[in-house]
């Protein structure tokens, strides 16, 4: 049995292949890896998901350390170049040479990059107009004529997460429609087969269903044998919503079943085994939050 612990209307995506020196996205936010030294990079500005292969030189440390690096911030700056303030957007750890990988923009460059980071305290800037890359194209991306919570573009919010598991890329965010909030379902490699479903929650803060809050963060894990995406919203239901349900055009409903406090904005589910001192593992989620 899996024991979850708390510690978030869909488009039809077109797909769009490339080679070395493809265009470039628009924006650098959610990462995530996937097979085959596959780094996914979500551009929300340009309502795109580029796929890229990474180079296969990268070994395994000989051992797991945690990283204990100081002032980051300038490792970063310097391997961009940059001047200006830092706005990171997310982070990944690569499955084999455990290296950080974020998404950051300089107030100096609007546009971003990817760098990678080592324990030793060395950053390198990926070179993605280089490496093979496939892209898809979201239908009906967020309308940029509308906005949330009065200021916040909803573009900003087209893709607010990236899973893989089980051969396909999980992307929550919200598209143009009556149903905002959106879960799209991705087979990789990229195909024309993705499935579109649109997501309310009860929002038991708000006492409200809502169907235009999208999911912040997610993970898909297993539960008592059925795969299951576990999502956090902000402010800050924990919703549970069976994979077999994303069926495409389909409306589903998630089952809340944690409120997490008022004010907080998840920044990423984790899911995770551990052991108690009677030496049984348990499946858990970790769910980091910050407040608004």
């Amino acid at each position: 049995m899996t024991v979850l612990k708390p510690l978030a209307v869909l488009g039809a995506i077109a797909l769009s292949t490339g080679s070395a020196a493809a265009d470039m996205p628009q924006s650098f936010g959610i990462l995530e890896f996937g097979p085959d030294n596959t780094l996914f990079v979500a551009d929300s500005t340009a309502g795109a998901i580029h796929a890229y292969t990474l180079p296969a030189n990268g070994t395994a440390p000989e051992q797991d350390a945690a990283f204990n690096l100081l002032d980051v911030d300038q490792l970063v700056a310097d391997a961009l170049g940059a001047t200006g303030r830092l706005v990171y957007s997310d982070l990944a750890v690569h499955p084999v040479t455990r290296e950080a990988y974020v998404s950051v923009a300089a107030t100096t460059d609007s546009a971003g990059a990817v760098v990678a980071v080592s324990r030793d305290g060395i950053a390198r800037v990926l070179d993605l107009d280089e490496m093979p890359s496939t892209k898809f194209m979201l239908d009906a991306p967020a309308d940029a004529s509308v906005t949330f919570w009065r200021d916040i573009p909803a573009p900003s919010l087209t893709i607010t997460d990236l899973d893989f598991a089980n051969g396909e890329l999980f992307v929550s965010g919200v598209s143009t429609g009556e149903f905002a909030s959106t879960l799209r379902r991705v087979p990789y490699p990229f195909a024309d087969a993705s499935t579109s479903t649109s997501i309310e929650i009860y929002h038991a803060a708000h006492n409200q269903n809502e169907t235009r809050a999208p999911i912040r963060a997610m993970a898909v894990v297993d539960i008592d044998g059925t795969a299951t995406a576990v999502a956090a919203y902000t402010c800050t239901p924990l919703v549970t919503i069976p994979v077999d349900a994303l069926s495409d055009g389909a409306h589903v409903t998630g089952k809340t079943i944690a409120e997490l406090g008022y004010g907080n904005t998840p920044l990423d589910v984790i899911s995770f085994q551990a052991a108690n001192f009677q030496g049984e593992v348990s499946s858990y989620v970790l769910v980091v939050n910050r407040e608004m």
